[in-house]
């Protein structure tokens, strides 16, 4: 399967989980808001079409919980704003991953 085969598929993938028009620079869990339970379809999908393991080390620094995290909660009951910053992971980024059988994500942790 050659890069643009992978980029079709990938786009396919995620055309499912949003109207908007996705793109290589798309961020799967900002722009189309996918959440923590995703992220192991994510994975599956990925090993099933293209047979490429990967998982990220800290999927939570990634993609939000299903339900509100402690710091949400407090927002919703002190009304004070507290945002939780989460790391970009765009669809280059899973393309990268597939072609080269490496993850680098476009804003690695610091």
């Amino acid at each position: 399967m050659n890069k643009q085969d992978i980029e079709k598929g990938l786009i396919e993938y995620f055309n499912q989980y949003s109207n908007k028009s996705i793109t290589l620079e798309t961020r799967v869990n900002k722009d189309i808001g996918l959440a923590i339970s995703e992220y192991t379809e994510i994975v599956l999908f990925i090993k099933k079409k293209f047979n490429v393991d990967f998982k990220l080390d800290n999927p939570n620094d990634y993609f939000k919980p299903e339900s509100p995290n402690l710091m949400e909660l407090l927002k919703i009951i002190f009304g004070k704003e507290t945002k939780v910053k989460y790391l970009d992971l765009k669809i280059a980024d899973l393309l990268n991953l597939i072609v080269e059988k490496r993850l680098e994500v476009s804003n690695p942790p610091q």
